[in-house]
């Protein structure tokens, strides 16, 4: 917190099936099949998490799907 009491929080999401477009025209709806990309619910739920940590020390969250880091790629 600065000297004002404001606060910053950044939210990372990595793909989030949206209706914002890839770079073939697709949407991001289109591109990911369910459970293969974050939702933007997800998304949301984390920004009201950040929002409403009075005091916290929260200033980063990363948004990933479950399978991101795993061995299988």
């Amino acid at each position: 917190m600065g000297d004002d009491g404001v606060g910053v929080s950044i939210i990372n999401p990595a793909e989030v099936r949206s209706e914002f477009e890839t770079t073939d025209g697709t949407t991001f709806e289109e591109h990911f099949e369910e459970g293969e990309a974050s939702e933007p619910e997800e998304v949301a739920e984390a920004i009201v998490f950040a929002a409403t940590r009075e005091g916290s020390s929260v200033s980063e969250i990363d948004v990933n799907r479950r399978n991101k880091f795993a061995d299988s790629f």
